[in-house]
């Protein structure tokens, strides 16, 4: 994503490459995709100088070209190339809900939930692309870092109202027609198949929504390997055989713990949370292969579809402190689904462990969520149709990325010189300055951010978030636009 690229390179990057119907509709978006980068979290009159700007920005978001596939084809043509080459690449997939509170109904939009009068939106569903780039040191495992490549896939649900006359709890019936769940094997269909290359592994990490059969198998035809958290205690069918066999969650806690692999047992650290202090879990590994029984669909005959054979994981703690629930205790917070042999994961512990002891796949993808709705503030746009909405959003998705990828940037490599944190030579000298503080490594100049952005940098507080290092990021491009106007006023002055 390359956060540390001046907006207007970055706009230019990717979304210089739009199809419009007229070339000045091109510049318009790399315009409005600029001043978002620029002033993120800000309204639209808010992110540009002029009222005319302002104006042309509304229009924009009006045209019937200004479809979210069509505004975010330039960036997904830059992840698919990226895609392309060689590494192993997750694919973490989410669906989140955009909601607006008003009076009056905004056209295009859904229900949400329960409270169907209060609430309008939309179902967001995201792919967001982002490569492995290796394994944690032995010991106790905080998250590797991991290089963020860009939105593979981006769809948006309404979610409809029963038909009038269906009965409520029919089963058949609503298999029958258009379903919200069917947006996991839509997205692969619409990423497309894995180049034919074994330097290339692409790897779908997907919450409990995407326990679906159609999903599993349509990832598998498509050459992605899946880590997916198991939602349904699934029949399993005898090795070789048609013939049932055990259930998926019984097998699983059965499993043994895999203490002669490396990373059979191994800490996680976790962070401190209301009434939980910080601790270190002691956690194990289990792995087992499986055969998942197809299910019965209606107008489908048992054992018309083949099973699913992947290998079915459980993580758990050991010698949980007195008092304290132990992580992975619940079956159902315990299991995931992966393609490959336990041989051929190891690598990968810390992803698929991730996933049922810190929330799934959402914990891999919540921070794209909360930088797109707390950081840029999309449930708070004032625009006044779905259409609109939904241009601002597919260009605040990128941007998004760009705010997280700045964090990622700075963790990357702490112990490296200053000079490799990606920032300017003029920029880092003028945070030095202003920090009164010798920066020496790229820990360093995540530090001196975090303190611009309001970081207090107290032994409890941890690293700086992605939203005070964006926040200082901010406050430096401002000093150091100061400093530029300073020298001309220099020049031009004496």
């Amino acid at each position: 994503m390359h956060a540390l690229e001046t907006p207007q390179t970055w706009a230019k990057t990717h979304f210089g490459r739009v199809e419009m119907s007229d070339v000045r509709r091109v510049a318009r978006v790399v315009t409005i995709a600029e001043a978002m980068a620029t002033h993120p979290g800000h309204s639209l009159p808010q992110m540009f100088e002029n009222p005319y700007e302002v104006k042309a920005a509304y229009h924009f978001c009006n045209l019937e070209e200004a479809t979210p596939d069509r505004l975010q084809a330039g960036h997904r043509s830059l992840v698919k190339q990226c895609l392309c080459q060689a590494g192993t690449y997750l694919l973490l997939e989410d669906t989140s809900e955009l909601a607006w509170q008003d009076c009056a109904p905004r056209a295009g939009l859904g229900a949400l939930g329960a409270n169907c009068d209060r609430y309008q939106g939309v179902h967001l569903h995201s792919v967001l692309a982002v490569r492995w780039t290796g394994v944690p040191a032995a010991g106790a495992w905080r998250r590797p870092e991991v290089e963020i490549i860009g939105l593979c896939d981006q769809q948006y649900y309404i979610r409809q109202p029963r038909p009038e006359g269906e009965p409520k709890r029919n089963s058949r019936v609503r298999k029958s027609r258009d379903r919200e769940s069917q947006l996991w094997a839509q997205a692969t269909q619409r990423i497309g198949s894995k180049i034919a290359d074994s330097a290339v592994r692409w790897v779908r990490v997907c919450d409990r929504g995407a326990d679906i059969y159609e999903h599993l198998q349509v990832c598998q035809r498509a050459g992605q390997g899946f880590v997916i958290r198991a939602s349904q205690d699934r029949t399993l069918l005898a090795a070789g055989t048609t013939q049932n066999n055990e259930r998926l969650l019984a097998t699983a806690q059965a499993s043994p713990a895999l203490g002669h692999f490396a990373l059979g047992h191994f800490a996680l650290e976790l962070r401190a949370r209301p009434q939980q202090p910080a601790r270190t879990a002691e956690l194990a590994v289990s792995a087992t292969r499986v055969a998942l029984r197809a299910p019965q669909r209606p107008g489908c005959s048992p054992g018309r579809y083949p099973p699913i054979q992947c290998s079915a994981i459980r993580v758990w703690e050991i010698a949980a402190p007195a008092g304290v629930e132990p992580l992975g205790l619940n079956h159902w917070h315990g299991c995931c689904y992966v393609t490959k042999r336990w041989r051929h994961l190891r690598q990968h512990t810390p992803v698929w462990c991730s996933m049922p002891l810190a929330g799934s796949s959402k914990s891999s993808t919540r921070p794209s969520r909360k930088a797109l709705k707390s950081g840029l503030g999309v449930q708070r746009l004032q625009l006044k149709t779905a259409q609109r909405l939904f241009a601002a959003i597919a260009l605040l998705s990128v941007v998004a990325l760009r705010l997280l990828d700045l964090r990622e940037h700075l963790r990357v490599a702490p112990d490296q010189p200053a000079e490799k944190s990606g920032l300017e030579a003029l920029q880092l000298e003028v945070l030095r300055l202003q920090s009164k503080r010798a920066i020496k490594t790229v820990q360093d100049v995540a530090l001196a951010l975090g303190r611009l952005g309001g970081h207090l940098n107290r032994k409890g507080d941890g690293a700086p978030g992605w939203q005070v290092l964006w926040r200082g990021m901010q406050q430096l491009q401002t000093i150091v636009e100061g400093v530029h106007l300073a020298s001309r006023l220099k020049q031009e002055f004496g």
